[in-house]
């Protein structure tokens, strides 16, 4: 793997937080050093999103501290490279940056009963929102995931149904010849075989194309069971 793989899943991830944020009314701004949002973004997406590991951390992490921002924002260190300990940023979390190639086969993970297929209406994407975050109602105003994203070239939402019921899903999105794949929500029993479910719908849906993402954890595990490959890791911090 390249550090062009690396730049790939970072500035995947950077444009999708930016459609997301622009579906709010609400646009960043890039420039190339950092993507940047001054407004109260969505839920669990970030401020900031470093895209270059050529300028110094201490040039970046004093751009960051000159922005001023409020109490609970987000920065993703994408290169894992800075401190912003010291101006109000503890250390949140830890991921790594993945890629699967187009020439990985894809795993039998097929489920009797259990069907894919995309998200085609607003009313199903709340349904999804809501199985995705676990709450049992996802008010407007709240909403992270709006309709106008169904609208958006290359934005694919999937969903796995049981019985009629949602059981597992997960987001694809298209940025030239990689897709990244996020917020995919899986069942404890089995979360190999439905995440590996969804790689194959994103991978078909999007044929030729690598899968670009970040995982930590057991989803990390499972990813790189699934065919991924680590390339970099990142931070997260949160101003407190």
């Amino acid at each position: 793997m390249t550090d062009n793989h690396l730049q790939n899943a970072l500035q995947n991830n950077a444009l999708w937080c930016d459609t997301v944020c622009q579906t709010h009314g609400i646009p960043g701004e890039f420039s190339p050093q950092l993507w940047r949002n001054q407004h109260r973004t969505p839920r669990y997406y970030p401020n900031v999103i470093t895209l270059t590991d050529t300028t110094p951390a201490s040039l970046l992490e004093e751009e960051i501290h000159r922005m001023e921002l409020p109490l609970g924002c987000g920065v993703k260190d994408s290169f894992h490279a800075l401190d912003l300990t010291p101006y109000g940023f503890p250390f949140s979390f830890e991921a790594e940056w993945i890629v699967r190639e187009p020439s990985c086969s894809n795993p039998d993970t097929r489920i009797e009963g259990v069907d894919w297929e995309q998200v085609q209406t607003p009313e199903e994407l709340k349904l999804w929102e809501e199985s995705w975050s676990g709450a049992e109602k996802s008010p407007d105003d709240k909403r992270i995931f709006l309709p106008s994203l169904l609208e958006q070239p290359g934005v694919v939402f999937f969903v796995a149904k049981e019985s009629g019921a949602i059981v597992a899903g997960g987001i694809a999105n298209r940025t030239g010849e990689v897709v990244g794949v996020s917020n995919i929500f899986v069942p404890t029993e089995d979360s190999k075989i439905y995440r590996g479910g969804f790689l194959t719908e994103a991978s078909r849906t999007f044929s030729g194309c690598a899968l670009v993402g970040y995982e930590a954890d057991k989803s990390l595990r499972d990813s790189l069971e699934l065919g991924f490959v680590s390339v970099g890791a990142l931070r997260v911090w949160i101003r407190q």
